[in-house]
């Protein structure tokens, strides 16, 4: 058989455990942490540290990896694999699919294959279904706030440490399949920001369950970003004369119980913006919620909190 399976098995993931394992070295972790961290024998983490980084490294720039994105997807899956492994195998499968659908994977396989030279299975497979005209409009505006956020000078002194998304939908959503997202997050990359796919639907995330649940609620509101919190970004908001709210949770909150805060928060709000204020608890970090009618609009006042956030 001549799956595509034996490169990501043989080329993709011993390479990237490699780099992640020196990542983890770097940070102060033993083997022993980093062989459970990374689900593998201690004797195979010895292996990897004993290898030079960049062995590890020139065998993706060979799978079509640039230097950049590999050191954000390292920075990445290295914070998942520590503190939310399910995110860790949603950051690898989000990295491997953008490559087999941008046809770097099917460079390789064909050097490995040469019977597969006119082979174009796995972009077919793994390529975004086609989408009507609605579907298209919202994902060029969201590519559209993308660019805009990479491009800001500002953006990320606001990113959490669970990094950004943001999550918008069609006029009829009423289900995730209706819902936009991005596979993986909007990162930092030392000064700037980049978001590590391009949006699609049905992705299953906390952002996109939070918007379903608004809408259900009140569906004037079609999108929602994640940002930060502190008291500095608070006041700023104080400041902008922006309305804000914030959550009421029990004293050990989860994912859903955040959600069900922010959906009673909405049932007594009207308007067009309105940006809610998460202090956190054990486990689940401060976030500040911007939920608005327009995603254009949305992206607008957190590009200008942003920017008064650095400035002031």
């Amino acid at each position: 058989m001549f799956s595509f399976c034996e490169i990501i098995v043989k080329d993709f993931l011993p390479n990237f455990r490699g780099l992640v394992a020196h990542e983890l070295k770097s940070r102060g972790y033993s083997q022993t942490q980093i062989s459970q961290f990374l689900g593998i024998t201690q004797p195979s983490i010895s292996y990897y540290l004993e290898n030079e980084e960049a062995s590890f490294r020139k065998k993706l720039v060979e799978l079509g990896l640039d230097e950049r994105s590999i050191d954000r997807y390292i920075e990445m899956l290295a914070d998942d694999v520590i503190s939310n492994v399910p995110q860790s195998v949603e950051t690898l499968h989000t990295i491997w699919r953008e490559l087999i659908v941008g046809g770097q994977i099917c460079t390789l396989h064909r050097k490995k294959i040469p019977a597969l030279k006119d082979c174009s299975v796995c972009v077919k497979f793994f390529s975004l279904t086609q989408y009507n005209e609605e579907k298209e409009e919202l994902l060029k505006s969201m590519m559209k706030a993308i660019s805009s956020i990479e491009t800001s000078p500002y953006f990320a002194a606001i990113v959490p440490e669970v990094y950004v998304n943001i999550a918008t939908s069609l006029e009829s959503a009423e289900t995730i399949d209706g819902i936009a997202t991005i596979p993986g997050r909007i990162v930092r990359v030392r000064n700037l920001v980049k978001a590590t796919a391009s949006p699609e639907f049905g992705i299953q995330s906390h952002l996109a369950k939070l918007l379903l649940e608004i809408r259900r609620t009140n569906p004037n509101f079609k999108a929602v970003m994640n940002i930060k919190f502190d008291v500095k970004l608070k006041s700023i908001v104080y400041s902008m004369k922006l309305p804000y709210a914030k959550t009421e949770h029990n004293a050990m909150p989860s994912e859903d119980g955040i959600i069900e805060s922010i959906r009673r928060i909405i049932e007594l709000k009207n308007g067009t913006l309105l940006i809610v204020f998460d202090e956190g608890a054990f486990g689940l970090e401060p976030m500040t919620y911007i939920i608005g009618d327009k995603l254009q609009n949305l992206v607008q006042v957190v590009m200008e909190i942003a920017k008064e956030y650095v400035t002031k």
